[in-house]
């Protein structure tokens, strides 16, 4: 800074890329002033601009999964649904998803494991009910009471900072109590014929490691 300077403009390269990933931040520090700094240090932040990745179903039951959206076609029952390949192993991330309609019973958000394809499967979920309204469940446990929600409302179920935290469009409305066990996988258990879990995406999960195998030995019987 020159005399008399108060602002000065600070250009930072980034190295764009197209992979969806959390706004990420950094530090400007002032030293060296010939007068004392009241605030001596900015904090910058990189806006993520691209799509986070899709989901990718497995275990899918009693389901049609096209791309990443999930459809019941026939039946209903708490039977049907499908997991992600994607993994959250630790720290931070979140899965979401559309709600195309406001007709139909189902639920979507994260689970420690696969064990069915019940609600009560689901450690975090958002149920979407068949009058236009939701709340959340956790383990088969209601946790809100109801609001309602349109078509086309985006909900969002994630690890951030170390709490599970629910959102509508970007707004926050439930931190659940219950600290999170990883890995974490997208669940979802869906009820009524026509139901959907649509455009579902994650941040900060990752593919599963592959399979590993340690000391295979071959032995044959002998005398």
């Amino acid at each position: 800074f020159t005399a008399g300077q108060i602002t000065k403009t600070v250009t930072v390269l980034v190295a764009g890329d197209t992979v969806g990933e959390p706004d990420e931040t950094f530090l400007v520090n002032l030293t060296n002033g010939s007068v004392a700094i009241g605030d001596a240090q900015g904090v910058g932040t990189i806006l993520n601009d691209d799509l986070p990745p899709a989901v990718e179903w497995t275990n899918v039951v009693g389901v049609v999964a096209t791309g990443n959206s999930l459809s019941r076609n026939t039946g209903s029952g708490w039977n049907a649904g499908a997991v992600s390949r994607q993994i959250l192993i630790s720290g931070d991330g979140k899965v979401e998803f559309d709600a195309t309609e406001t007709t139909t019973y189902r639920m979507a958000g994260l689970g420690n494991g696969d064990s069915s394809q019940s609600y009560v499967d689901l450690e975090y979920a958002v149920y979407l009910y068949a009058n236009g309204t939701f709340t959340v469940f956790e383990s088969g446990v209601q946790k809100t009471g109801f609001s309602s929600f349109g078509g086309g409302d985006r909900f969002t179920v994630g690890v951030e900072s170390g709490m599970v935290k629910y959102r509508r469009n970007g707004v926050l409305f439930y931190t659940s109590a219950i600290a999170p066990t990883y890995p974490l996988l997208v669940d979802t258990s869906l009820f009524t014929t026509g139901s959907t879990v649509t455009n579902a995406r994650v941040t900060g999960f990752m593919e599963p490691p592959p399979t590993l195998f340690i000391n295979d030995v071959t032995v044959t019987e002998g005398n």
